[in-house]
């Protein structure tokens, strides 16, 4: 799983995360950025030591974790491992890649050079520092980081959150998402494309995960369910709120946002692709929430150079944006233009 944020799994993927672990799976969970909110050092750490309390409880387990460190797409990532998992359950490891904080719209914050995702995905930063300085990346040696990690771990299904989000920004009542959100579901989604095309046999199924706008709609957990996830995000809670050492006092409450998402869970689910179409699903990132941003069609048109007569557009279900193949059919067709 590759989410943006030490909480974001937390809220927005789980309880599919809690199923997996009770039906025996391995828990891989990718953190691209530090969660810093523009803040150095203890915040960070409070965070990381969020999710480790999380999972821990997740699996009723003692919250004690060994590093384990490993490599991928040539780079040294920093991974913790649960030291005792329960007896015939799997392993759960975490993995920070350490990023900066991009906020909602993308615009960085002064501590880390106003980096983001967002701008690297966009093409205004060559490439990004992590917080504690040890590694840059660009876009490719992001994704041949998360393309390694999923060669490495070879995973049934991966989870991210919604690479459709294309208006970006905060609200719990509008279709707007964090731009870190919608970017490290991009570069998720294109790293598995490029791992699955040099894998034979890697074909994991790839779920997406709406993030702020759900508080808007129904709940719909399951009292046990709710129960155990508004559980498990406590113990995030505490750890962020009052540190290693718990709360002197009484813990900490939620707030009215964070329980309305700790009681909801929504999956994005892609529109059918028209028959006989080539379509990417991830767009652009400065457009209205919908279908015509994020569902582009490979599409012929004429152009002033060679270079621009094949290229996406809007779907629009025209003639020229209906394709056929030559020669033998694929063995497991896509529905993604890179």
């Amino acid at each position: 799983m590759s989410v943006a944020h030490q909480d974001d799994d937390l809220l927005f993927v789980n309880p599919d995360l809690s199923r997996d672990y009770d039906r025996g799976a391995c828990l891989r969970v990718v953190y691209l950025t530090a969660g810093d909110a523009g803040q150095t050092g203890d915040y960070v750490r409070s965070r990381e030591n969020g999710v480790r309390a999380a999972y821990a409880v997740m699996a009723e387990a003692s919250n004690t974790w060994k590093r384990s460190d490993l490599r991928a797409g040539g780079r040294r990532l920093r991974a913790y491992s649960l030291v005792k998992p329960p007896e015939g359950r799997g392993d759960i490891q975490l993995i920070f890649m350490g990023l900066p904080d991009g906020f909602p719209k993308g615009g960085g914050t002064p501590a880390y050079g106003r980096e983001s995702l967002l701008k690297l995905f966009r093409g205004g930063h060559g490439r990004l520092t992590t917080v504690d300085g040890s590694a840059r990346y660009d876009e490719r040696t992001l994704i041949a980081a998360l393309r390694g990690l999923i060669q490495r771990f070879r995973p049934d299904v991966i989870r991210t959150l919604d690479h459709h989000s294309t208006r970006l920004g905060y609200s719990t009542t509008q279709s707007v998402d964090h731009s870190d959100h919608a970017v490290t579901a991009r570069y998720t989604l294109l790293a598995a494309r490029h791992a699955m095309a040099a894998t034979p046999g890697l074909r994991p199924e790839l779920a997406f995960y709406r993030t702020y706008g759900i508080s808007s709609l129904p709940a719909n957990l399951t009292l046990d369910e709710h129960t155990r996830k508004r559980t498990i995000f406590e113990a995030y809670v505490v750890q962020v709120t009052c540190g290693p050492g718990g709360c002197a006092t009484a813990p900490p409450r939620m707030g009215a946002t964070e329980s309305a998402w700790v009681a909801r869970q929504y999956r994005r689910q892609d529109p059918a692709p028209v028959e006989d179409t080539i379509v990417s699903w991830a767009g652009s990132t400065s457009a209205p929430n919908d279908d015509s941003a994020t569902a582009r069609c490979l599409a012929v048109r004429e152009g002033p150079s060679a270079r621009d007569v094949v290229r996406t557009y809007a779907c629009d279900g025209t003639r020229a944006q209906s394709w056929y193949t030559r020669g033998p059919p694929c063995a497991a067709p896509w529905t993604d233009a890179a």
